[in-house]
């Protein structure tokens, strides 16, 4: 770069001589002048065709960089797209983990009203059970006064049968404590025992709620970190490939930007190849006079 630099003062200085030379000063002179400039001629073109295999060289690397630039361009748009991809892959994902929690709840409450139902039918069957024992007990209440009033009609007998008839209350109130008794002792067992069984069925219930809300946010918590740690491997190589195609893009650039600066000093030399060629076309022109004239 530094020889293309001195060139053009060479050529200027030369030019300067070949101009001093124009005056006739004799035949010798103007022989002189004409080997010169053959010899500059020469020299002139083959440093014009150094210069223009060195432009088309130039040119063909400008269009592979461009090519090559493109080529990057397309790929950043893929792994664009790609990731725009996966996102939507991750976000589906999460819609069906979510659709499963919302099926394991769905779950969950069937058992529970499952559980209430069954709970509601042992506290129908004890109610039956309840209202049964009352209508006996209503049944021997009904005895009694029937018996009663058979003695209230049988007064006149009431001598002979007192005794007969007192036994028979008797028996008939010890009867009638006896079923208050047992009653008694039935119904507080039975409502021990739907205690317990409710207070069981409410346990069963809480546990299987416990053990399927702890399954689903296990599976779900799995899940997520999986895809979390997975989308964030995939983002760091991901961001490494995209800085990979940030610096090439910036050498490509600083490279064209090198290219476009030797174009430009290559232009401006030809240019001034060519006025140099212009200046020493006019002498020789002039030349071909006569020293006479």
């Amino acid at each position: 770069m530094a020889k293309g630099h001195r060139l053009p003062a060479r050529i200027s200085a030369m030019s300067k001589g070949q101009a001093a030379g124009d005056l006739p000063t004799g035949a010798g002179s103007a022989g002189g002048a004409v080997q010169a400039g053959s010899d500059q001629d020469g020299f002139q073109q083959r440093h014009y065709d150094t210069l223009t295999d060195t432009w088309n060289q130039l040119k063909r690397r400008a269009e592979m960089l461009r090519r090559e630039n493109e080529w990057l361009k397309k790929e950043t748009e893929q792994t664009t797209t790609e990731s725009q991809e996966y996102v939507s892959f991750v976000s589906r994902k999460t819609e069906i983990l979510q659709s499963a929690i919302e099926a394991l709840k769905e779950q969950n409450r069937q058992e529970v009203e499952r559980l209430r139902k069954q709970r509601e039918a042992e506290l129908q069957k004890h109610t039956e059970k309840v209202n049964e024992l009352k209508r006996r007990i209503l049944e021997k209440e009904s005895e009694i006064c029937h018996l009663k009033a058979e003695i209230a009609e049988l007064s006149e007998f009431k001598n002979q049968h007192q005794q007969q008839q007192l036994g028979r209350i008797s028996e008939l109130q010890g009867q009638l404590e006896a079923m208050y008794g047992s009653h008694a002792v039935e119904v507080r067992v039975q409502m021990a025992d739907c205690r317990n069984k409710k207070a069981e069925y409410e346990k069963q219930a809480r546990q299987a709620v416990e053990v399927f809300t702890r399954a689903a946010n296990r599976e779900a918590v799995r899940s997520m970190m999986a895809q979390m740690q997975q989308v964030s491997q995939e983002n760091q190589s991901l961001q490494g490939e995209l800085q990979q195609l940030i610096q090439r893009t910036h050498a490509l650039r600083s490279r064209r930007d090198q290219l476009q600066a030797r174009r430009q000093q290559l232009l401006l030399e030809k240019e001034y190849a060519q006025v140099v060629r212009r200046q020493r076309a006019r002498p020789e022109e002039g030349s071909d006079v006569p020293p006479g004239q």
